[in-house]
C-alpha cells in the first residue's frame, strides 16, 4: 500500500509589517550624522578647503534650500577631524561656526568668535578684535570663522564688511561666507576690498538623481531602514524636489511619518500619498 504524501500547509504566509524607528531618518537636524553628507562638487569643495587652509576669503552661494548650511556644517565636521589626525599644530584648523542670520550688529560676530574660542566675550569691541590679531602670534593652528547666511545678518553692511576685511588680513585667519547669490554679490559689490580677497568661490547646484538616491540612501542606512524604500520612491522624491535637497528631504519625512503610521514600505504611491501630489501639479511638472 503505497503511503499517502502529507497534507500540505496552505494557510497564507503572513508578512511581519515593517516596524520604522522612532526617529525620523530624513529630518533637518544639525549636527547631521557622521558619513550622511554627499559632496557633490569635490573640486570646487577641495578649493574651498585651500583657500582655509591659506588663510583666505572663501564665498558659498545657492538658493534656498540648495544645501549651504549643510556644505559649511560639513566644513567644520572635516576641519576637525582632520585637525585630529595630525600633531603637527601649524597643519591643524580650529573652525568657528556662525548662524549670520541670527546677528543684528557686527560686535555680535566679534564675541561669537570670540566665545566660539571659549574666551571670556565680555570685554570691549577693541580688546577683543586685539585677541583675533594676536592669534597667529599666540597660536600655532589656523583660525576659520564661517558666517553661515552671512549676507542675511542684519549688521551695518559697511561696518560688517570693514570688520571681515580687517580680519581677512590678519595672518592665519581664513573667512567663509555663504547666501544667497543675489544679496551675497550686493554685499560683495558695497564691500570691494573683501571681494578682492576671495580666493574660492563655489555656487552649489541641484543633485542629480543619483546623488539625491545616495543622499537619501545614506540617511535611511544609518537607521537600518534602507530596504525599505523601493526603487521608484527614489524616483518620486527626485521628480517632486527637482533635485533640492532640503526639499527631497522634506517629502522623505513625509513619506516616513506615513509609512511608520500604516507599518508599510516607502514607494512611489506612498510617496505621492504623503506629500498629496495634486493633478496639476502632476500635469505640468512633466
Amino acid at each position: 500500500m503505497s503511503e499517502v504524501p502529507p497534507a500540505k500547509d496552505e494557510t497564507p504566509e503572513v508578512t511581519p509589517p515593517i516596524v520604522w524607528p522612532n526617529e525620523d531618518p530624513f529630518l533637518l537636524v544639525i549636527p547631521m550624522r557622521p558619513g550622511t553628507y554627499i559632496p557633490i562638487q569635490p573640486d570646487k569643495i577641495a578649493a574651498l578647503k585651500r583657500a582655509i587652509s591659506n588663510g583666505r576669503v572663501a564665498v558659498i552661494t545657492g538658493p534656498l534650500g540648495i544645501g549651504k548650511t549643510s556644505l559649511c556644517r560639513y566644513i567644520v565636521n572635516e576641519l576637525m577631524n582632520e585637525s585630529l589626525c595630525t600633531s603637527e599644530p601649524s597643519e591643524q584648523i580650529v573652525p568657528v561656526y556662525l548662524s549670520g542670520a541670527a546677528y543684528r550688529e557686527t560686535d555680535d560676530f566679534l564675541k561669537g568668535i570670540i566665545k566660539g574660542l571659549a574666551l571670556d566675550a565680555s570685554k570691549d569691541r577693541v580688546t577683543l578684535f586685539s585677541i583675533l590679531t594676536s592669534w597667529p602670534k599666540e597660536h600655532e593652528e589656523k583660525l576659520a570663522a564661517i558666517i553661515d547666511d552671512a549676507s542675511e545678518s542684519g549688521a551695518n553692511v559697511d561696518e560688517f564688511g570693514e570688520f571681515l576685511r580687517a580680519l581677512a588680513d590678519v595672518e592665519n585667519i581664513a573667512i567663509v561666507l555663504n547666501g544667497e547669490p543675489k544679496r551675497m554679490k550686493k554685499f560683495l559689490d558695497l564691500n570691494p576690498p573683501l571681494r578682492d580677497r576671495i580666493q574660492a568661490e563655489i555656487e552649489l547646484r541641484r543633485m542629480t538623481q543619483d546623488e539625491l538616491r545616495e543622499m537619501v540612501t545614506r540617511r535611511a542606512k544609518a537607521h537600518g531602514v534602507e530596504n525599505y524604500i523601493s526603487a521608484d520612491a527614489f524616483d518620486e522624491l527626485y521628480e517632486l524636489s527637482k533635485g533640492m535637497p532640503r526639499a527631497a528631504l522634506k517629502a522623505a519625512s513625509k513619506a516616513f511619518e506615513l509609512a511608520r503610521k500604516e507599518s508599510k514600505p516607502i514607494d512611489k504611491k506612498l510617496v505621492k500619498r504623503a506629500n498629496k501630489v495634486s493633478f496639476w501639479r502632476r500635469l505640468f511638472r512633466r
